[in-house]
């Protein structure tokens, strides 16, 4: 269950930064002006951590539920121990961006590390933790449509 539920929290995740992406410079150029552009860097940055943070929510609760809550304490440990790590390196010297960058690469280490733990006690493979079913696909495809219809 664990699987199903990452693989489409990782599908929505993608598909909603997208769309974020694509209108996130015309949304702050109508609300907030064109000053507030250097802004989008570390937004960009921050996509990807936002996919992982999805997948720690999905192991962290699989990791409480099995009775082994202690390994989503290890990733919350590692995460917290590096982004503090790279935080004091980065943002002196680039700022934000810094954190940005320090954040997305901790949190991304953290869930590359809660997935391998997975993964070695689970036995599933790691691309039916991540990635959607053609099924599955058409599942949402028959759910937007029956929205648009309405």
């Amino acid at each position: 269950f664990s699987a199903l539920i990452c693989r489409n929290t990782v599908f929505i995740t993608i598909l909603t930064c997208s769309l974020l992406a694509l209108i996130a410079k015309p949304v702050i150029g109508i609300f907030f002006t064109p000053k507030f552009y250097p802004a989008l860097i570390p937004f960009y940055i921050n996509l990807p951590r936002t996919v992982a943070l999805g997948i720690a929510r999905v192991l962290g609760g699989n990791f409480q539920g099995t009775g082994k809550p202690e390994y989503g304490t290890i990733m919350a440990f590692v995460s917290f121990a590096l982004t503090l790590i790279l935080d004091l390196m980065l943002i002196p010297h680039w700022g934000i961006t810094g954190a940005a960058i320090a954040t997305t690469i901790a949190n991304t280490i953290s869930v590359g590390l809660g997935l391998y733990i997975f993964i070695k006690n689970s036995k599933i493979k790691l691309n039916e933790m991540l990635l959607v079913r053609w099924d599955e696909v058409k599942n949402y495809r028959q759910l937007a449509n029956r929205i648009l219809r309405r």
